[in-house]
């Protein structure tokens, strides 16, 4: 058991979790605000991210500023395999002057219970993936994210390029309709 701040983390097993590989199950039980765990990884920077995936999306990378991240790619440590869910049990603190990201109960957690933060949309358009246990829908986002992937260009390039089209309708239709 780690001990951080006075605390230690909670006790917890990895285990399957259903169609989501493996999750964090509790061992014993937790009040709300109970220090759970902090996320365990190698702190990266966003250049070295791009070099250690290429042009795959990191499936276990927490994003602490616009170019610091902790890659859990791989950790053995049990926070690695905390998986996602709308209703989290879990939220998270994050302290980027400190480099750490800590888990903390949210609500009451018993024993069984799978531990869980929600990802938020970031991560799941970016996953190019929907979650199968949430109710919101990322469908717009992956659809816009698979374009631009498809075109091979950023919102700049696509506005440059369709200028010179959207230019004269608009100016067509504003005359048009005076």
């Amino acid at each position: 058991m780690l001990l951080v701040g006075g605390g230690t983390e909670l006790r917890v097993s990895v285990a399957p979790a259903g169609g989501k590989g493996l999750g964090v199950f509790a061992e014993e039980d937790a009040a709300v605000e109970r220090w759970v765990g902090r996320y365990r990884g190698t702190l990266v920077t966003r250049a070295e991210t791009a070099r250690r995936y290429g042009g795959r999306e990191p499936e276990y990378l927490f994003r602490l500023d616009d170019d610091l991240f902790l890659d859990a790619q791989d950790s053995e440590h049990f926070s690695r395999f905390i998986n996602h869910a709308e209703d989290a049990n879990l939220r998270l603190s994050v302290c980027v002057e400190e480099r750490h990201v800590d888990f903390v109960a949210a609500r009451p957690i018993s024993v069984g219970d799978e531990l869980c933060f929600d990802y938020g949309p970031d991560y799941w358009s970016a996953m190019d993936a929907d979650p199968l246990s949430d109710t919101r829908s990322y469908g717009r986002q992956r659809w816009l994210r698979r374009q631009r992937k498809l075109a091979g260009t950023t919102y700049p390039q696509v506005l440059q390029a369709l200028l010179p089209v959207l230019i004269p309708l608009v100016l067509t239709s504003w005359l048009i309709g005076r």
